[in-house]
């Protein structure tokens, strides 16, 4: 047994044939899954996304803790300046115990998600500027990390929520699902059951149909596309990730992910990325500063109201 994770009731064996088909013989055995591999998949789209009036309205995200399962974060100086808003960090990968990320994908993904626009002057500010980041680093320096990396960061989370009052979890990453019940799928799940607003890429194996990755193939979490909007007319990009995938329609809707500045983790602090995993953090956003106006509210009605109000719908 190599991890164990009670709140989907699973546990990660290494085995060999001829005993995963004995497992597979007991009645409690529901649901043998192989290891799968998750890969890492702003100032114009803010406009894009209607979230200006917001801000001038004082919704900023404050108060609101978002958990960004990724690569790591490095310390910059839109999360720390005045006020350190990093205020957990959990290093799956190499057990260290300050904030840093040798890929930098995990602090672009915070950026657009959190920072406060200090280095750029207001220009490169994320959706939720206010809102405090739990860093959980489950994916190595080449942006790559086992399904069980990305359950044992689901399993802190849930066991972790109300003592640092998570309210949204960001995976801007994905896998090829398995089948419905695929490992992570069901990581999701069980956060969105308890009270987590869980938001996940759709991919990047667009335009094939059925080409949505995990967790983003849960029915039930915000699943994020690709807009292009460097151009006159908004049009879904090429690459973004088609469903539908397990007869779900997916993804639920698309944000801007085409050549946006965001953080990043060196001395350079500013850089460019494309993919839905930088448009999920922009709904993860959202999703902090509608929990500010109303802390009450369900994931579901998160999702509905998102939805409805269509930041750029399909």
């Amino acid at each position: 047994v190599i991890g164990e994770y009670p709140f989907i009731k699973a546990f990660a064996v290494t085995s060999n044939t001829a005993d995963i088909f004995g497992l597979s013989q007991f009645s409690w055995v529901d649901y043998i899954s192989s290891v799968t591999v998750a890969k890492t998949l702003m100032r114009d789209a803010r406009s894009k996304i209607k979230v200006e009036d917001l801000h001038k309205a004082g919704y900023l995200g404050s108060g609101v803790s978002v958990a960004v399962i990724d690569t790591g974060c490095f310390p910059h100086i839109d999360f720390t300046l005045g006020k350190n808003r990093i205020v957990k960090f959990v290093d799956l990968i190499n057990d260290r115990s300050q904030p840093y990320d040798d890929n930098g994908h995990g602090t672009f993904v915070a950026g657009v998600l959190a920072g406060s626009g200090a280095y750029s002057g207001g220009m490169y500010k994320g959706i939720a500027p206010d809102c405090n980041l739990i860093i959980l680093k489950a994916l190595n320096n080449d942006g790559q990390t086992q399904a069980f990396k990305v359950l044992d960061a689901m399993q802190w989370v849930f066991e972790n929520r109300e003592k640092y009052n998570i309210k949204v979890v960001c995976m801007s990453f994905g896998s090829t699902p398995l089948a419905r019940n695929d490992p992570l799928s069901l990581g999701a799940t069980s956060l969105w059951d308890v009270g987590i607003t869980v938001v996940g890429a759709v991919g990047n194996d667009g335009p094939k149909e059925g080409s949505v990755k995990s967790p983003g193939s849960c029915a039930k979490i915000i699943t994020v596309g690709c807009a292009d909007t460097t151009t006159e007319k908004i049009k879904v990009a090429d690459f973004s990730s088609r469903g539908p995938i397990f007869d779900i329609v997916k993804p639920d809707l698309i944000a801007p992910g085409v050549d946006i500045t965001s953080l990043a983790n060196s001395t350079e602090f500013l850089t460019q990325m494309t993919g839905t995993s930088v448009s999920t953090p922009f709904v993860a956003g959202v999703a902090a500063l509608l929990l500010q106006r109303n802390p009450f509210l369900t994931p579901n009605q998160i999702k509905a109201i998102i939805m409805y109000l269509s930041l750029i719908h399909i």
